[in-house]
């Protein structure tokens, strides 16, 4: 699918609409727990009728980076207890992505005496469920002081979670929402 859209936009476009040539801007946007790249598509003409417009792509390459640890926090409001956070917080964030986005997660397991992994809970994992979570059926489990890349497109929207999925890690905190938003329909 990316390739096709890629195509349809680097030799169709610009030719049908009869530019004379297009560029790329890419804008980086901040966040709490990613940066998010929209890639803009310029079109261009000597003829000074035309304007020149701005067309936001669906896709985009949305990037985070997980440090996941023990933190201390209060899970059912009884008493503190050491609890899986990320990036030192628990609650863990919200991961939110678009529908087509390319979702890349970068998790460091700073557990120090566990390993862990990261499900995206009912999602289809099209071309990449060998990196789907379930340690030892789809996945080899991130040992502690690693480092793994979770790096594929999302292709469903809707509202769905990921958790760890190695021993009992996802009632002791590491579980948070995953949002994919259709643009097409908000």
């Amino acid at each position: 699918m990316r390739d096709l859209i890629d195509k349809i936009i680097n030799d169709m476009v610009p030719r049908l609409a009869g530019w004379d040539y297009f560029s790329w801007t890419t804008n980086y946007i901040p966040a709490d727990y990613y940066m998010r790249a929209e890639r803009t598509l310029c079109l261009h003409s000597s003829s000074a009728i035309r304007a020149a417009p701005s067309i936001r792509l669906l896709a985009a390459t949305v990037t985070y980076d997980f440090d996941i640890g023990w933190v201390t926090a209060n899970l059912d409001g009884k008493a503190d207890r050491p609890v899986i956070g990320i990036n030192g917080h628990w609650p863990v964030p919200a991961t939110e992505v678009n529908d087509s986005d390319r979702l890349v997660v970068s998790v460091l397991n700073s557990l120090g005496n566990q390993s862990t992994s990261l499900h995206f809970h009912d999602l289809f994992m099209k071309g990449s469920t060998h990196i789907n979570g379930p340690v030892q059926v789809s996945q080899c489990a991130i040992a502690p002081d690693s480092r793994f890349i979770y790096d594929f497109v999302v292709y469903q929207s809707g509202t769905y979670w990921y958790h760890s999925h190695n021993m009992g890690q996802y009632p002791d905190g590491l579980r948070g929402p995953f949002i994919v938003h259709d643009p097409e329909n908000p």
